[in-house]
């Protein structure tokens, strides 16, 4: 009898810990959705994340926040606090806006913010943007396009062509296969391409980059910035201490690198 007890209790534990994961949230929606959606994601003030599930729906965690300190309240407290949840789940795609109809800049630690954990198809193509917050984009295989105004960009295993853009902020991704067109305006880029299926388009103004490419590609290099490390391996074009324009290994995907005020590594 002890055995059943026993696993009864750890399979408890478990999905205990699962939920767990996921913190504490405000309040939650499910929608029905296609297996590979489209998936538009508006937030004025407040962190984006979405991961993904092995379900035919999506699934949005909404967590309020007030000088930081998680708020249990329902959509319609937050409706009352003066914002407004515009949402069209139509054809299996899923558009989420949330707006806030007065800004208190008088205020503002007093605000509210509200942010969204999303989990989704794995196949789901996001179009993600925050004015002021994070996004973390994780597990998704299919193209992706992700703003935000003041924010850090952090994706993970993404399949696809992605297109991001932050004011403020670092770009970080990890384990990505496709290919990649992303800037920041004062902030580090820095991460792996496990395939560049077209090109790898990468700007800071005022920022270090660093990216690690596969082996022994056709490259076409297009690189600017303060300080280059760059191992020019069967090269035929110009380089000079800030400036390389060339092909390796014969020409092929573009690589364009370029910094205004920091150093470039590119890893092979």
């Amino acid at each position: 009898m002890k055995k059943p007890i026993l696993l009864t209790f750890a399979l408890s534990l478990f999905a205990f810990m699962s939920m767990a994961q996921k913190g504490d949230y405000s309040f939650k929606e499910s929608f029905s959705v296609s297996s590979s959606p489209n998936i538009t994601l508006r937030n004025s003030d407040g962190d984006i994340k979405v991961y993904a599930s092995n379900k035919n729906q999506v699934e949005v965690y909404f967590i309020a926040r007030r000088n930081g300190r998680f708020l249990r309240m329902s959509k319609a407290d937050l409706e009352k606090e003066d914002f407004t949840f515009e949402i069209n789940n139509s054809s299996g795609n899923l558009d989420i806006r949330i707006r806030e109809r007065r800004n208190n800049y008088m205020n503002y630690r007093n605000q509210i913010n509200i942010s969204m954990e999303v989990y989704a198809p794995k196949k789901s193509s996001c179009d993600v943007h925050s004015s002021d917050g994070d996004i973390v984009l994780k597990g998704l295989k299919a193209d992706q396009t992700i703003r935000t105004s003041d924010g850090d960009i952090d994706l993970v295993d993404i399949q696809g062509d992605i297109r991001g853009r932050t004011s403020d902020g670092n770009i970080n991704f990890r384990n990505v296969s496709g290919s990649l067109d992303v800037s920041t305006s004062d902030g580090n880029v820095k991460g792996n391409l496990l395939a560049l299926t077209n090109s790898l388009k990468v700007k800071t103004s005022d920022g270090n980059i660093r990216v690690s490419i596969p082996r022994s590609l056709g490259l076409d290099l297009d690189i600017r910035g303060e300080s280059l490390r760059i191992p020019l391996k069967n090269f035929n074009g110009r380089s000079t201490d800030h400036k390389i324009n060339g092909k390796m290994n014969g020409g092929g995907k573009l690589v364009q690198l370029r910094t205004s005020d920091g150093r470039i590594t590119l890893d092979m």
